[in-house]
């Protein structure tokens, strides 16, 4: 599902400076949209222009100090930040921690290159650091600009960013999910749906509508039955979750496979 920019940038806009919220924003989309694509130097260029935005806007947020985004000095701010005195651990995570984050996301950029194995290429690993990273930032800045009244949509916006990448699914705007490969079972696809939505518990009656298939209802809710006697959900009057039995059965026997769209 689609993040709403617009909100996104309103609840960080609360608290830091605008421009740079704008900035890192676009740089964001850019890295999301290389990675579906699958060009990881892209996604590294992009995330490390990102961290270069987010180092400029902590600096301006955070130290008051005026800054031109056109020419970021990375590593005097960067040192900038971390000989701020610290007030708390909302500033210990603004002032350190993602700062260093940062760097880590922009030091992949200026690495030297390295021999790729004939199975491995560095950047496919690089890009999905810089994914995991400039989400996680994104997901603290959101945290710490929030306050009571907006805290309902901060979580909704993080829930979205955190959603697991599944390239073989897809997931509409009435929430409907539809899932690719022809070969996986019924029992599969619920599953994957559960595992999209966790830590989530799922209404039953949601997860019937969510799931595109072509068989009745009743052969969903036969399947529930047959997931929970495996011990792979777990079921109540509030809806289904995995277990962590279910959430290894995904990553070790769905995801792992060579599935091909």
């Amino acid at each position: 599902m689609e993040i709403d920019l617009n909100k996104l940038i309103e609840q960080l806009s609360r608290r830091f400076d605008l421009e740079g919220v704008s900035l890192a924003l676009k740089e964001y989309r850019l890295s999301k949209a290389a990675f579906k694509a699958q060009k990881w130097e892209d996604v590294v260029k992009h995330s490390a222009i990102f961290s270069e935005a987010i180092i400029g806007l902590l600096v301006k947020s955070e130290l008051r100090i005026g800054i031109d985004y056109n020419a970021i000095r990375f590593n005097d701010m960067f040192l900038e930040l971390l000989k701020a005195k610290v007030g708390g651990p909302t500033s210990e995570i603004l002032l350190k921690v993602i700062p260093q984050v940062a760097k880590s996301i922009y030091m992949l950029r200026n690495k030297k290159r390295v021999v790729h194995l004939k199975l491995i290429d560095p950047t496919y690993l690089d890009a999905h650091y810089c994914i995991t990273a400039i989400d996680w930032i994104i997901a603290q800045l959101l945290t710490t600009s929030t306050d009571e009244a907006n805290e309902q949509e901060a979580w909704s916006l993080i829930q979205k960013i955190t959603e697991e990448e599944l390239p073989f699914m897809e997931i509409f705007e009435d929430g409907t999910v539809m899932i690719y490969p022809d070969d996986l079972s019924l029992k599969d696809r619920v599953l994957l749906v559960l595992y999209l939505k966790y830590p989530n518990r799922i209404p039953t009656n949601e997860l019937l509508n969510t799931i595109i298939h072509e068989g009745k209802k009743e052969s969903i809710r036969a399947t529930l039955s047959r997931l929970w006697k495996e011990k792979l959900i777990h079921r109540n009057e509030q809806g289904v979750i995995l277990t962590k039995k279910g959430i290894r059965y995904v990553e070790e026997k769905i995801l792992r496979r060579n599935i091909n769209v």
